[in-house]
């Protein structure tokens, strides 16, 4: 799910030779805590400002340890994912 339009850099001069830079337009997050409750919101605000996608690591209270705690997990994310 891409959450904004990803800028075309490649006609800046950033002063380096071609072939010889690396951009990374939109990074993925291999360990992205989004908290729960409220705070999910937020964060994934944040989140979607910076990266294309994110692998999420569950920090929840209490822990997320059955099949169905993480599939409701998933479904709060989703709803809570910016419009």
């Amino acid at each position: 799910m891409k959450c904004f339009p990803v800028p075309d850099t490649r006609n800046i001069d950033l002063g380096v030779s071609v072939g010889t830079r690396l951009t990374i337009r939109l990074p993925d997050d291999f360990h992205h805590h989004c908290r729960d409750g409220l705070k999910t919101k937020t964060v994934l605000q944040h989140a979607c400002l910076r990266v294309g996608r994110c692998l999420m690591m569950p920090n929840t209270n209490p822990p997320i340890t059955t099949t169905e705690m993480a599939l409701e997990y998933k479904q709060h994310i989703l709803r809570s994912m910016p419009d």
